[in-house]
């Protein structure tokens, strides 16, 4: 356990010392690890405190060097959404900040919708690699009347849920 927050913590102080840079307009992959926490209610039951590891991977189109769309899929112990993800980097001086939203629809069957927008700091470790760490929020909402959910439908009955997160990972 010591190499590896030894191992983190040399590849954050090389990070910091590198240039800023602006990703390159082309092909886009993220690959990250997200810890959340918050309360959450399941079908029938009452808000229950919970934390989680997810990981994630996106891929898509740099656009611009500030604007990068795609496309992912997240896999946790609590929810397993398809995504669309909408990114936006800034340069200011050596400052890399950015904030990206995804929307999507859980594969795990309970008719989760999801969204996760976060704002954090790109390390810029080569012109097309980079170390992103962000903060945000997860919500989620479904629908409790399994009828309704295979029928599409919206009823007084949905369920929401609000997680915060950590989210560390690479770009390539």
């Amino acid at each position: 356990m010591k190499k590896f927050f030894f191992a983190a913590g040399l590849l954050l102080a090389a990070a910091t010392v590198a240039q800023a840079e602006t990703p390159q307009i082309g092909y886009r992959g993220f690959v990250d690890v997200d810890y959340n926490w918050g309360k959450v209610s399941s079908f029938g039951k009452e808000s229950q405190s919970t934390n989680f590891m997810g990981y994630s991977t996106t891929h898509g189109y740099q656009i611009n060097p500030n604007l990068f769309v795609g496309g992912g899929f997240m896999y946790s112990q609590e929810i397993a959404p398809l995504y669309v993800d909408v990114r936006t980097d800034q340069k200011w001086g050596n400052f890399t900040p950015f904030a990206d939203l995804r929307l999507g629809h859980s594969l795990s069957g309970t008719g989760t919708y999801y969204m996760a927008p976060s704002v954090g700091y790109r390390f810029s470790l080569y012109k097309n690699l980079g170390v992103n760490l962000s903060v945000g929020a997860t919500f989620r909402g479904w629908l409790d009347n399994k009828d309704e959910i295979s029928a599409g439908l919206f009823s007084t009955k949905q369920k929401f849920n609000t997680l915060g997160f950590v989210r560390v990972g690479f770009d390539f």
